[in-house]
């Protein structure tokens, strides 16, 4: 019906309204304490059919993770598209708007651009907006819907004796508050229910699924898009669900988890022995200050019904995709399902949530988009991929403008490959007491490994520096269930590090100081949004001359000058050399053209070479290195010609680009053969290098690429002695040629006594620093390439 009647209007008005008619839906499902226990994440026990069914129709996420394991700031970092450090949510009182009054959320975004928003449930946690009636008032069109409650119900509980049990106990109690009844004189409500044969209604997520239902059948027919959240509550505490849903089970299908004890070498502060379950809101557990484990048949039932819990909150789901399917409007929704944070179920000997572990942290998340036929449907990515993703994957499916400041990335890559990498590594923290200082714990988990950092800071009072602690590793590919840290472990000393420099990347991005030493002096983080694009009254130009310098089997190969005004032979001016990338595989030239233009204008020669390709000559990494060694080596033969100081020249590069400028310096014997450049260096006396490869080994780029020994043409792995001054530009989230892999080139650079400075963009992905797409990156990168010259004295300073 919605979309018949936008199709009249628009015909009616103008064809520039239809674009906006055709908005999608979005569907917006947060789920609590859901840890991955579905059938579609590969359990065999659980019992999930409609969430296989929504798989089925979009992308599972495999490796997703939220930033905080607890419930409020966990829905407010996703909500707001930010971090907890910068909502400053880290506990259950803090309100969003308190500490962010101008922030604005998903919903408040959808509905400032035409949408309908409405919410039901859990979508917020209550304490950290305006309670559970109003919630957040901004984020909706109307008054938040509540659903309707059992009247017959107490604490979420249905059983008649306990109702009875607790009204009887009130009405003699009449003075006390909910907690201290709750826990004086209740000692506890029951932390399960499987009992009761009732109609899903009987518990609120059967309440809920009704409203959602309800809200999909009113809002489909309008005109406007609409945006309904729906929150569920289950499988939090207390594990309630119909009788049914338990008998899905039988009892000796769950045991506890083997491992009981937490990992060996861990800090033991960041243990917790189930504080939610054990701080006296329920009945029949041991209270935190018992020593004792929960027993075991008490740990099996309450396993068997957070499994039970699944299957009700499972049928619910269902509900609501039916509703949707009977709207008319599937086809023209988009489906966001995610959980707020993971779950412990006795591993460890843990219970709940609240830690930078595994099973805290990683989330079921799925997306559905049935509109677009690029995306793949019915699949699985492993892509590392964070819950404050989502805001950031919504505005770009949606097609609207992202709000400014917003941390998250867009997903649709992945969505378009499952195999697509959009950001190297995940980012959660928690708080922990380490006596009686509060600390805070920062896990970053890549494809494999996690590291965690305790940091003494008073967060709190906005401290942002302080000492590392204790530190954890952990490998999920030889011990995925977290039994020992590895930090001591000399096996894992280079996993150590490289995961200690994707930390600091983060860190230095998020202004978080924790002494890194000498790095700290050359590691800069880029504020592009203040640079000036020096080449804004420039027109595109070509090349002065075009230049042969080799002649191989699969053609000639040239160099592109550009001239400074007033050049002759006799000026001995500076000289660039700078190298396109493109995999080695494709590019041109041209790519540098624009810096070219700038600084000839500002007295340099710049160069610009071809040189062979795969798509183009059949080639591969190998053969361009060659040509790049032979196009420095035939510039300094050919200095005089060219009006160059042949101990002035620098070499640049993008990418691959980079690392053919690198290897020019580092890599030996693919220098040219021919006899007028036997004996004249390659090596540049300067390097500028845009997000380049500097690693061709599988830490790196490349190395599947390069037979039978990638090592052989690795610049970080050939770097030996004197080396030449160097500035490094890398987006933080770079997954082809990363920041880390930077860092790391830059330190070997360092030992060696040799300068180098990395320059970190934050937010930024591979091939940042080109005009047009990122004119504000190239600018920045452009203005610091030109000030590094300056201080090498290859250009007069202005």
């Amino acid at each position: 019906m919605k979309y018949f009647l936008r199709l009249f209007v628009c015909a009616l008005l103008s064809v520039a309204c239809l674009s906006a008619a055709q908005r999608p839906n979005v569907l917006f499902i947060a789920v609590d304490d859901l840890k991955p226990l579905l059938s579609n994440y590969g359990d065999e026990t659980v019992v999930s059919p409609n969430f296989e069914r929504l798989a089925e129709q979009g992308m599972t996420f495999l490796n997703a993770h939220c930033q905080q394991a607890v419930c409020g700031p966990s829905r407010a970092s996703v909500m707001t598209g930010l971090r907890p450090d910068q909502t400053r949510i880290w506990d259950l009182k803090t309100k969003i708007r308190d500490e962010n009054p101008d922030v604005v959320t998903i919903p408040q975004h959808f509905k400032r651009n035409g949408y309908t928003t409405a919410g039901v449930g859990k979508i917020y946690d209550y304490r950290t907006v305006e309670g559970h009636d109003r919630d957040d008032p901004q984020s909706w069109s109307g008054p938040y819907d509540i659903f309707d409650k059992n009247p017959e119900s107490e604490y979420g509980l249905v059983n008649p004796e306990y109702v009875a049990k607790v009204r009887a106990a009130r009405e003699a109690n009449p003075e006390l508050g909910y907690w201290d009844f709750l826990t004086k004189v209740l000692k506890g409500s029951p932390p399960y229910e499987g009992t009761e044969d009732v109609a899903d209604e009987a518990y609120d997520d059967g309440q809920i699924a009704k409203t959602a239902v309800g809200l999909i059948e009113k809002l489909s027919p309008q005109d406007d898009p609409f945006f309904i959240a729906v929150g569920f509550k289950k499988p939090h505490l207390p594990f309630i669900a119909p009788k049914r849903y338990w008998d899905l089970y039988e009892p000796d299908q769950f045991k506890l988890h083997p491992l009981t004890a937490r990992p060996e070498g861990s800090p033991d502060y960041h243990f917790q022995p189930g504080w939610e379950l054990r701080n006296g809101s329920y009945a029949d557990v041991p209270l935190l200050s018992d020593p004792s484990a929960i027993p075991d048949h008490t740990g099996r039932k309450l396993i068997h019904g957070y499994y039970a819990a699944v299957s009700y909150l499972d049928a619910q789901l269902g509900k609501v995709l039916d509703a949707l399917d009977a709207s008319a409007e599937a086809d023209n929704t988009i489906v966001v399902l995610w959980g707020d944070h993971g779950y412990h179920l006795s591993d460890h000997g843990m219970w709940c949530k609240h830690t930078n572990y595994e099973q805290s942290t990683r989330v079921p998340f799925m997306i559905i988009d049935p509109r677009d036929s690029k995306l793949v449907k019915g699949a699985s990515s492993e892509s590392v991929v964070e819950l404050v993703d989502i805001f950031a994957t919504l505005c770009d499916l949606s097609g609207l403008e992202e709000p400014t400041g917003i941390e998250g990335t867009s997903l649709k890559p992945v969505l378009e490959n499952p195999k697509k990498r959009v950001k190297p590594f995940a980012v959660s923290q928690f708080p922990r007491y380490r006596g009686d200082e509060e600390i805070m714990g920062y896990a970053w988990r890549d494809e494999r490994y996690r590291y965690i950092e305790w940091i003494d800071l008073r967060f709190y009072e906005g401290d942002t520096a302080g000492p590392v602690v204790d530190i954890e590793l952990y490998d999920y590919l030889k011990d995925p269930e977290e039994t020992r840290n590895l930090v001591n472990d000399p096996q894992y000393a280079e996993a150590l590090r490289n995961m200690q420099r994707k930390a600091t990347v983060y860190k230095r991005i998020h202004g978080i100081n924790t002494d890194d030493g000498a790095m700290a002096s050359w590691v800069e983080v880029a504020t592009p949004s203040v640079a000036v694009d020096p080449t804004d009254q420039m027109k595109w130009r070509e090349a002065d001359l075009v230049l042969p310098y080799a002649q191989r089997a699969e053609g000639e190969l040239s160099l592109y000058v550009f001239k400074p005004e007033g050049w002759s032979p006799d000026n001995q001016s500076a000289a660039l050399v700078a190298f396109h990338g493109g995999g080695w595989a494709s590019g041109d030239e041209r790519a540098f053209y624009w810096q070219a233009s700038y600084l000839a204008s500002r007295g340099m020669v710049v160069i610009c070479p071809n040189y062979r390709i795969k798509n183009t000559h059949g080639t591969t990494p190998l053969e361009s290195t060659y040509d790049a060694m032979q196009a420095m080596q035939y510039v300094r033969a050919h200095a005089d010609e060219l009006g160059i100081d042949p101990d002035r020249i620098a070499a640049a590069g993008g990418s691959a680009g980079g690392h053919l400028a690198a290897a020019t310096a580092t890599v030996r014997g693919y220098e040219s053969k021919e006899a007028s450049l036997v004996g004249v260096s390659p090596r540049p006396n300067a390097l500028l290098l845009f997000n380049p490869v500097l690693d061709t080994g599988p830490l790196g780029f490349g190395h599947w690429y390069i037979k039978p020994d990638w090592m052989v043409i690795s610049p970080i792995d050939q770097m030996h002695g004197e080396q030449p001054a160097t500035i490094i530009f890398n987006g933080d989230r770079d997954t082809t040629t990363s920041a880390e892999r930077s860092l790391a080139y830059a330190e070997k650079m360092h030992e060696l006594g040799n300068p180098c400075e990395v320059v970190l963009y934050p937010d930024e992905h591979h091939s940042f620093f080109h005009k047009g797409s990122h004119t504000q990156n190239f600018a920045d990168t452009l203005t610091r390439a030109t000030l590094f010259l300056e201080e090498l004295g290859y250009l007069d300073p202005r």
